[in-house]
């Protein structure tokens, strides 16, 4: 029987891999009181407004190679 928890949630099935097979997470970003995708402003906990502006950030950083260009 396959253990749920060790399956690949959707999200990390689209991250790039390591040379071990394990998704690549994205490194952890520091809070900064505005959400990081479109600067709304945010508490000091959080790193984006919603969910679609943390996908979209990712998604874009993935596009770019994380280096903006």
């Amino acid at each position: 029987m396959i253990d749920q928890s060790s399956r690949p949630t959707p999200r990390e099935m689209r991250l790039p891999q390591d040379e071990q097979g394990f998704p690549r997470r994205p490194p952890a970003l520091p809070a900064k009181g505005t959400c990081w995708y479109c600067e709304h402003p945010v508490d000091n906990v959080r790193r984006f407004c919603s969910v679609a502006c943390r996908d979209d950030y990712y998604e874009e950083e993935g596009e770019t190679g994380g280096n903006g260009s």
